[in-house]
Order: structure tokens, then sequence, then C-alpha cells
């Protein structure tokens, strides 16, 4: 489910780049020294963002040259220096990785079932440290998963009930960065439910083969029970566009922000792209 909320790096300058690949890095970082090596196999782009936009509310900080350990021959590299908006986004993405791989064992068949249960497994003991470390964070986001696996089970072929589901979620976490300015925690956690909606139903609509194929819940193959091909892309593309018009106007309550290029760049061209290319019929692979 996670992966989408990217920049279009060509349209970036090459030290907002650099910038954006320094958070990328602090976010692995973190993850590394707070939980296993196992666990930075998770990192994923959305949890950059989130980090990314976190930090730049509470304070970007200043970038130091650190090494890669994936890369130790290569020269240090510009990395965020360690923070509480960084460690927080860590705890983050440990927890949705967890909690997406219970979803996957509830949902999915086959193969990809069993793979979730050893995914589950690896990360049992960092799951663990993440309740330790935010049991708020985590509570919140078990509370909301059980929300959306319950309208999952429903099998209902509404795609607006499980993407709010999904968009609660991220907005329940949200709530439990370390802002203390309730306005600007109020306008993230926005900003953040407008793109966890955004999220779910990108890879609903991407997944829709795949999901056909091996029986796991896919709204858009319910509802495609009552409605031609044309009018769910349709559909699926007002909803996109609005998530993302929703997540814009968050933005704007978060501004001025030191990376805003960045986070602007990420929210028009960036998932801008992504939802083009995959409304606009290239979605036989993944994007």
């Amino acid at each position: 489910m996670f992966g989408y909320i990217e920049p279009d790096k060509g349209e970036l300058k090459m030290k907002e780049l650099t910038r954006y690949r320094a958070f990328y890095c602090a976010l692995c970082k973190s993850i590394g020294a707070r939980y296993s090596q196992t666990a930075r196999l998770t990192l994923n782009y959305d949890c950059a963002f989130f980090a990314l936009a976190l930090c730049n509310t509470l304070g970007p900080g200043r970038c130091v040259p650190m090494r890669c350990g994936y890369k130790p021959l290569k020269k240090p590299m510009p990395i965020i220096e360690q923070s509480a908006g960084i460690d927080f986004a860590a705890d983050v993405n440990v927890a949705l990785a967890y909690n997406k791989l219970c979803d996957d064992i509830a949902d999915e068949r086959g193969q990809k079932r069993i793979r979730a249960k050893v995914g589950r497994a690896a990360l049992k003991q960092d799951y663990a440290k993440a309740r330790r470390y935010n049991k708020a964070l985590c509570g919140a986001i078990e509370r909301s998963m059980a929300e959306l696996n319950a309208i999952e089970k429903s099998m209902d072929g509404s795609i607006d009930a499980p993407a709010a589901a999904f968009a609660g979620l991220m907005h329940s976490a949200a709530l439990c960065a370390p802002i203390e300015s309730m306005p600007i925690r109020k306008a993230f956690a926005a900003l953040c439910a407008a793109l966890g909606r955004w999220v779910y139903i990108m890879d609903a609509w991407d997944d829709r083969a795949r999901d056909r194929e091996s029986g796991a819940y896919n709204a858009f193959n319910i509802a495609a029970k009552d409605a031609d091909e044309a009018e769910l892309r349709e559909r699926a593309e007002i909803m996109l566009f609005n998530s993302l018009r929703e997540a814009e106007e968050a933005y704007m309550l978060l501004r001025p922000l030191e990376d805003g290029a960045i986070i602007e760049n990420i929210l028009k061209e960036g998932c801008g792209l992504k939802t083009r290319r995959l409304i606009g019929g290239n979605d036989d692979e993944s994007v």
C-alpha cells in the first residue's frame, strides 16, 4: 500500500533533491538506530514525506555529513540530523508496516499471505519496541486498522468508506506527533488524512487485477458488478484529485516552510503525475 508519495525529481533543483534525500536517509538511519536492520527494509517514500513535512513544522534541522551504512565506501553525504520529528516518523514507519502485514494476513491468500506472516514475525520485536516508544500512536493505528478491517469484511462496494477509514488512521497517527501548537498539529493531521485517502484509492485502483486474481478484497472490484470501467475510472479520478486538493489546502495552513518547494513539488507534480499515469490507463504495471 505504501510508496506512492514521492517527488517529480526531474522538476526539483539539485539542492532540493539533495535536501529531500537527506530526509530519506535520516529516516533510514533512525529506523536502524531505534529498531532492527530488518525494520529498515520497510522504509518507504510515504513515511519519508511524513518526516519531511513533520520536521518542517518543528524546524527542519540542518544537514550534517554522514556515511551510509549500506554504502560505506562512498564519501559522507548530507543527512538531516536526528530529531524528535525524524524519530517519530521512524515509529510511524514501523507501526504502519507491521499493521499492514497484519492486514495482509487477514485479507490475502496463498504466497502473499505466507510472506505477510513471515514479515510480521520478523517485525514482532520491532513493533513491541514501537509500542514502548509510543503507545498512543500504536493504539491509534490498531484501532483504525480494526475499523478498516471491519469495513473490508463487510464486502461493501463503496470505496469511500475504506478510504475514509485509512484517512482516519493517518489523521490519528499525525495527531500523536510532537507538535506543540494545536492549530499546526491539526493542519498537519489534515494533510496526512488527505494523503492517506489518496494513497488508499491509488493502491486499490492499482491492485484491481492482482486482487481479482487472488480473491483479495478490493472495493473497485466489488463496485464493478454495478458499474462499467469508464464509470469507475471517472469516479476514481474525481476522488483522487479531490484528495490532492484537500492535501494542498491543508498544506497552505502550514506555510511558510523552509522546504516548501519540495513539499509543493511532491503534492502538485509528484502525486499529480502518478495520478494521471494511473488513471490515464498506464496501470497495467504498478506505478
